[in-house]
């Protein structure tokens, strides 16, 4: 993971995604880029040993959200990427305010399932299969 110090702050975060995240087109259709929104919940403890979750909210673009389009809910993710903050007013009058990651690069820290790298048509509990010298070609 690359991570560049430049003129504009940048957090990392480390949680587990909430839950399946909302994929979506920006918000000009045409261009075609991927955006993807979701929640992490990052874990902590108080002073007086409670433990705590908090909700980070990230946007992910192009490849990031791609690519945390294979995450699923409770596995961890690490997004470094700008903080930034918006505010707007909904039809009742209410002032609403959210703080979001714009993700700029993310890493998958939960393992991929072994049963992907598994060979086809073996259970659980098999034997490894026997190689005599005629299984092998030289």
């Amino acid at each position: 993971m690359k991570f560049v110090v430049g003129q504009e702050p940048l957090v990392t975060q480390a949680g587990n995604r909430r839950a399946e995240a909302a994929h979506r087109v920006g918000d000009e259709p045409q261009s075609g880029v991927a955006v993807c929104s979701f929640s992490l919940a990052c874990e902590d403890y108080t002073q007086k040993g409670e433990k705590k979750t908090d909700w980070v909210d990230c946007t992910a673009w192009r490849q990031a959200a791609e690519r945390i389009g294979e995450a699923h809910k409770g596995d961890l993710v690490l997004v470094a990427g700008k903080v930034s903050s918006r505010e707007w007013t909904d039809r009742q009058g209410k002032t609403h305010k959210q703080t979001e990651v714009t993700v700029k690069t993310l890493r998958m820290l939960t393992p991929k399932p072994l049963a992907a790298t598994a060979a086809v048509g073996r259970q659980p509990g098999d034997e490894e299969p026997e190689i005599t010298d005629d299984d092998v070609p030289f």
